[in-house]
């Protein structure tokens, strides 16, 4: 999987050492209750090592492709806007999950939609194996919703008790991007 994807106003980097801050202080901007109640790992207590150690284990994730996370940058002016990924692999039907997440300043700009699209677009272009791309949301997360469908996924229905948020275990919205929805879209 390449390292950066730059298509226009939106960039992703990988994850690496040197964004550790830019993480923490995203992610220090991004904690309210709304948001950690859709990302736990997003705490009153997040700290910069949090960062570090996650970028850590996200370059080892990387080596096996086990995730390929990203950080999702104003290609402009390299302010750092939040992150996605693909992770979760299943290798017997080729595909991933995809997840992504926006800082309050940047979010309703059509950030994490431009980037899902860049990322799927690389994705089914370096990962031959890779069939389809699966986005979860809680039923609630009406925004994580309209991301979705604004990056031309397809809603596929309701999973029940799909997804482990913290200790509780939620439905989920399931939508999906597949080969053909990129190359239709390009």
């Amino acid at each position: 999987m390449r390292r950066e994807i730059i298509l226009g106003p939106v960039g992703l980097q990988k994850l690496e050492s040197a964004f550790a801050p830019l993480l923490w202080e995203a992610a220090t901007a991004s904690c309210s209750p709304t948001f950690t109640r859709f990302a736990p790992w997003c705490h009153p207590a997040y700290s910069l090592v949090d960062s570090e150690r996650f970028i850590v284990q996200s370059e080892a994730d990387w080596q096996q492709e086990l995730a390929f996370q990203f950080a999702i940058v104003d290609a402009l002016t390299g302010e750092y806007c939040g992150g996605i990924g693909l992770n979760q692999p299943n290798q017997a039907h080729g595909f991933y999950n995809l997840g992504y997440w926006v800082r309050p300043s940047r979010q309703q700009q059509g950030i994490a939609a431009r980037a899902t699209r860049q990322l799927a677009k690389v994705a089914f272009t370096d990962l031959p194996a890779l069939h389809r791309i699966e986005l979860l949301t809680m039923p609630d997360n009406v925004a994580s919703q309209r991301t979705a469908l604004a990056a031309g996924a397809t809603y596929e229905g309701l999973l029940r008790q799909r997804l482990r948020v913290g200790a509780a275990t939620h439905d989920a919205l399931l939508f999906s991007l597949v080969r053909a929805d990129v190359a239709e879209a390009s």
